[in-house]
């Protein structure tokens, strides 16, 4: 069991494919599809209000991007 709470079994079989964890890398891609849209939404409005609004929403999900990507990172 890592740091971060995965755990790993050698099957001493090393044809044997074993499935990749998806759980952390659809997370991080999540992430970056919520700061996709933001940026859209940002540019697809006129309102300067919610301009403003969907921009700081899309810097807050480069945030948080930044610091959960070193956890989401495949060894």
């Amino acid at each position: 069991m890592d740091e971060y709470g995965q755990l790993t079994f050698d099957l001493f079989n090393d044809t044997q494919q074993v499935a990749q964890p998806t759980e952390l890398p659809l997370l991080e891609a999540s992430i970056k599809k919520a700061q996709a849209d933001m940026e859209l939404f940002a540019l697809d409005t006129e309102d300067k209000q919610a301009k403003q609004m969907y921009s700081w929403c899309a810097n807050q999900m480069k945030q948080v991007h930044e610091l959960v990507s070193p956890y989401t990172k495949s060894n």
